[in-house]
């Protein structure tokens, strides 16, 4: 009987093990479960992504020529607003702050502010590194440039307010970050060429929650550049909305 009990005992365990996991730094994986699919507008090249309170998504198109920022409604294929960026500009990260989207540009070192109801071009800022990734986080706009650290500027007058944050997944540095999506006191992050979602602790630069997003079918994403990108927080929610450059589709994922 006592072999019985304690072969139980293991197979639970095995099990509970296998549905939650964590490694020796307490770093939780976790698989997303897909809520809902919606179409995403043709041919996005999704540099950045972010709700608005009105229940509308923004959009950051890249790419020399075809970067725009552009407003939908999710489930709809309908663009509601949009503005081109010049040709010489590659559009990259967006964030909304109060009544202001900030957009970054790649290799430009320039920062577009836009007015959020009119899209009015208001002002643009200078940017000493590449732009890949921004989110808004109590009066400090964070950048990623694609390297392992994060940089914090204030959100007035862009000025660089302390020192890069290094993010480190188990204790290495964790290169690529790319789109951004802050969410209370975390953030979660993009990583070039990676099909995990990246939870990272804004105090210590830390990975405490990794997410799988392998439900996701990205069979018909056969070219490179086809890569997971785009984090949107869905209003009061924790659920979220994420999509790749070039994809068909937006899906909603609970975690």
């Amino acid at each position: 009987m006592r072999n019985k009990i304690v072969i139980s005992f293991l197979m639970i365990s095995s099990i509970l093990l296998s549905s939650c996991s964590f490694n020796d730094n307490n770093i939780q994986h976790v698989e997303a479960e897909i809520i809902e699919e919606y179409p995403l507008i043709n041919n996005s090249f999704v540099q950045g992504l972010e709700y608005d309170n009105d229940g509308t998504l923004l959009l950051s198109n890249g790419k020399y020529g075809d970067s725009e920022l552009i407003r939908f409604k999710p489930g709809y294929q309908e663009i509601s607003q949009k503005i081109d960026l010049d040709d010489k500009y590659f559009g990259e990260g967006l964030t909304v702050v109060n009544d202001k989207i900030y957009q970054l540009t790649w290799k430009e070192n320039i920062v577009f502010v836009y007015d959020k109801n009119t899209f009015t071009k208001l002002v643009s800022h200078h940017l000493e590194s590449e732009g890949w990734g921004i989110c808004y986080h109590k009066n400090n706009l964070i950048v990623s440039d694609g390297s392992d650290k994060l940089q914090f500027f204030d959100n007035n007058d862009f000025d660089k307010v302390k020192e890069d944050l290094p993010v480190t997944y188990n204790g290495e540095k964790l290169k690529g970050l790319n789109e951004l999506e802050c969410v209370g006191d975390k953030i979660y992050a993009n990583v070039l060429g990676d099909n995990n979602i990246y939870r990272i602790d804004i105090t210590t630069g830390e990975i405490d929650l990794v997410v799988n997003t392998d439900k996701i079918d990205k069979s018909s994403y056969s070219d490179p550049n086809d890569v997971l990108n785009g984090i949107a927080r869905v209003p009061e929610s924790d659920d979220l909305i994420v999509t790749g450059k070039n994809w068909h589709s937006l899906y909603r994922i609970r975690i």
